[in-house]
């Protein structure tokens, strides 16, 4: 699953945030459940509202004993030592903003537009997870393979492969999330008077994003308390400048994320699912699958007095750094050849099936919602990463040296552009509310997170 975080569109004239002292570190709130006016404004398709340790409100949809195409056969309990029958429960989990049936959700940041300025918008940005050295590192590339066996290092999918956390500055670790990367902006494709002389002075404005995705194979029951435990802090990150380090907090309307739950249980998955009664017991083709939590997020924050207070003219007071982004790396294994004995309780009496006794694998994937739908085994996609985006203008100054001007327009927004299954999927975007000249050519430039 990728995510679409913002866009940023430039097109040239042819023609607060929370922002803290670095160590500070909040207090978790108690998770509890909405009040009545905070449930009235989540989307009439969640039933339920709870407030997570970060004080954001989550509209949650559950799935009691209703993952319907999961049947579970064989659930070992280690204080029952017989297999019991039972289906699955899950819920998902989003903030209000977020239409799960809408792509095309980008709201214009008006704080952040301009209709004319004399200079442009540049972005840096860093992952903080990448694959390991032996399979690329940052110039992995990935490769669909028939054999798909990330646990040898040779296999090619982004989703399997083996990866380990940037560790640039350990300053900026948080103590869940140790992580960091540093980026550098260079202005490579301004002019030569633009790129010796954009300093801070010239900041308009300048927006710190960030995002990622959170998965925990689950050996327990679902809970909303137990994945508000996992994400927490996901909403805030330290973020370094060339004169200071600070704890960026974003505001509750700037941080949009989709989750979802499913029961686990303590002997690592379920030992069969199947999709109906009139195969659960005929066939020997069941696999196993596990349960797991898993929530892809994006957050922003107004970080335009650190930019220009710290933005200068050399690489060292042009470089920038973010660490403590919520993310995980977790094991994506698979489990082969594992006995299972269940006992048939349906067709009650039928002497064909008193007992079974089947040899199981779980793929490497979980019990997830993802592109729409609960899948078996969805293989996550564990990232993490920023974008820092600043606006500058050189003003009349800039009008002299042949700048030209330009409108920057800032859309926020998160959209799932992940395929449904093998093949390509594709999301379309519409852009309202900017300006253009009504004649003359029209060069645009366009910046996606």
């Amino acid at each position: 699953m990728k995510i679409l975080f913002f866009i940023l569109l430039s097109f040239i004239y042819v023609f607060g945030d929370a922002v803290y002292p670095s160590g500070y570190m909040p207090t978790p709130q108690p998770t509890r459940d909405c009040t009545t006016e905070e449930k009235n404004s989540c989307p009439a398709a969640s039933r339920y509202c709870k407030i997570d340790k970060d004080d954001l409100k989550h509209c949650i949809s559950y799935y009691t004993k209703g993952i319907n195409v999961y049947y579970l056969i064989a659930r070992n309990r280690p204080t029952i030592p017989d297999p019991i029958e039972d289906k699955i429960n899950g819920f998902t989990s989003y903030n209000q903003d977020y239409d799960l049936n809408n792509s095309n959700n980008l709201k214009k940041r008006e704080k952040a537009s301009f209709k004319r300025v004399i200079g442009d918008m540049d972005v840096i940005g860093a992952s903080v997870i990448k694959p390991i050295e032996s399979v690329g590192g940052y110039s992995f590339d990935p490769v669909m393979l028939d054999e798909m066996d990330g646990e040898d290092g040779l296999t090619k999918n982004s989703s399997v492969v083996k990866k380990e956390f940037v560790q640039e500055d350990s300053s900026l670790f948080s103590p869940i999330f140790q992580n960091s990367s540093r980026a550098t902006f260079v202005f490579d494709d301004k002019s030569n008077y633009e790129r010796d002389n954009i300093d801070g002075s010239k900041v308009k404005y300048a927006r710190l994003y960030w995002g990622g995705s959170i998965y925990k194979p689950a050996t327990t029951l679902s809970g909303f308390n137990k994945l508000a435990d996992e994400i927490y802090g996901f909403s805030r990150v330290n973020f370094k400048t060339p004169k200071g380090s600070y704890v960026v907090q974003a505001e509750k309307n700037d941080v949009k994320w989709f989750s979802s739950a499913s029961d686990g249980y303590p002997n690592d998955g379920y030992s069969s699912l199947v999709r109906s009664y009139s195969t659960k017991y005929a066939s020997a083709q069941h696999h196993g699958a596990r349960g797991a939590d898993y929530i892809i997020y994006q957050a922003s924050a107004d970080v335009t007095k650190e930019v220009k207070e710290s933005l200068g003219r050399t690489s060292a007071e042009r470089t920038f750094a973010v660490g403590g982004i919520a993310s995980s790396i977790e094991k994506v294994e698979r489990k082969d050849n594992y006995e299972v004995i269940y006992y048939a309780a349906y067709p009650p009496g039928d002497p064909q099936y008193p007992s079974s006794r089947h040899n199981y694998s779980i793929s490497r994937g979980a019990v997830i919602f993802a592109d729409g739908k609960w899948q078996e085994a969805y293989i996550p996609p564990q990232f993490g990463g920023w974008s820092l985006v600043i606006v500058y203008d050189f003003e009349e100054e800039g009008e002299r040296k042949g700048i030209e001007p330009k409108a920057i327009n800032i859309y926020d927004g998160m959209a799932n552009i992940s395929p449904d299954g093998v093949g390509v999927s594709k999301v379309e975007l519409t852009f309202n509310g900017f300006y253009t000249p009504p004649s003359g050519d029209k060069k645009s430039t366009l910046a996606l997170f």
